[in-house]
């Protein structure tokens, strides 16, 4: 490949980048309108179809088109590009995670288990996905899976106990005597 293609493939890459980092450097605290998020993502994928689907990066490429789809909320598409992401990278947690949070919203549980599942595999030590993990457990209404993955993560990272109480995942479960001796633990 020449040198010039090269630099325009890694110009067209940052330029999809900059449209989802408008929108996804915020996006917990701050959900910009619906309209502004069509534009800003059709924006992404429009330069991100400039690029030929047989050139370098193509399991970034595919996870940015998913990480667009994923913010438009349109998870089938999004799954879709995490799995062709997955296809050439597949221990990119990230990757696992987003095509996780496409299977929850769409209701589709033991789904998002098997994506977190294999994230757990490649880093058994990743607090964020093992209290997924535990939330997606709790949506299964399986406490004892719930339990176990949460009080690892919150050894790994105790700074996620604050986010327990206002966590509705948790709701199928936080009456039971596990969750409860779990939560309620002296830190």
């Amino acid at each position: 490949m020449a040198q010039i293609e090269k630099i325009r493939r890694e110009k067209i890459i940052r330029q999809a980048e900059g449209y989802l980092d408008l929108i996804m450097c915020l996006e917990d605290q701050w959900r910009l309108d619906e309209p502004i998020i069509q534009v800003i993502t059709g924006k992404a994928l429009k330069v991100l179809n400039e690029l030929d689907e047989t050139s370098g990066r193509r399991s970034h490429v595919a996870f940015l088109r998913g990480q667009a789809f994923r913010v438009r909320r349109d998870y089938q598409n999004a799954v879709v590009a995490f799995e062709e992401s997955l296809e050439n990278d597949y221990e990119n947690i990230h990757t696992h995670l987003g095509m996780a949070w496409c299977y929850k919203r769409m209701n589709e549980i033991d789904s998002a288990i098997g994506s977190l599942n294999h994230a757990n595999e490649i880093e058994p030590e990743n607090a964020i996905v093992l209290y997924n993990l535990a939330c997606y457990w709790a949506l299964a209404g399986n406490v004892l899976n719930c339990c176990e993955h949460l009080h690892y993560a919150l050894e790994l990272e105790g700074g996620l106990r604050e986010l327990i109480d206002a966590e509705s995942d948790f709701d199928l479960v936080r009456s039971s005597a596990e969750f409860q001796s779990i939560t309620s633990a002296i830190v």
